[in-house]
């Protein structure tokens, strides 16, 4: 009974908040370098592997390295046509819209944001779900004024 009242209550801070900023967001070089690191090391983690004479200890290792290779190609061909446009209010709250045929998914931060010059981590709340969120915002995914804006927005809150 509670929850549409939460609800309630959030739709009208969505929608009287003042100073609402959007900010575009796009894969960048960061981002591909940052799955290109997690690969990497996931990759030499084979090297760790005993070596067995094993027939099926080799299909099963072969398979799992082609398994991974392939979950990288499609990581990296789903994040050139990643796209999310954030509107974030004075209030903590906002609008969150993946894709160019995705949803429009009302927001609120839930916990204090990690930033640095480099990297924000920012902490959603889908309010339609309750789903839980993390969108990390790379510095090169906005020009430095945009970055630097979402950056005081999110410490102001």
């Amino acid at each position: 009974m509670a929850e549409p009242h939460l609800n309630l209550s959030v739709d009208l801070l969505v929608n009287n908040s003042t100073h609402m900023q959007q900010f575009a967001l796009s894969a960048s070089f960061l981002q591909r370098a940052a799955l290109m690191v997690a690969f990497a090391v996931v990759l030499t983690s084979f090297l760790a592997w005993p070596h067995f004479p094993s027939l099926i200890y080799r299909i099963t290792q072969m398979s799992l390295f082609l398994s991974i290779i392939f979950i990288f190609v499609y990581s990296w061909r789903s994040l050139s046509n990643w796209r999310c446009l954030l509107t974030l209010g004075d209030k903590g709250t906002g609008t969150l819209l993946q894709g160019e045929n995705g949803s429009l998914n009302k927001i609120i931060l839930t916990k204090r944001a990690f930033i640095s010059p480099l990297l924000c981590v920012i902490f959603l709340q889908h309010l339609q779900t309750g789903e839980n969120r993390v969108l990390l915002v790379w510095s090169d995914m906005l020009d430095d004024t945009a970055y630097r804006n979402l950056c005081r927005l999110l410490l102001s809150h």
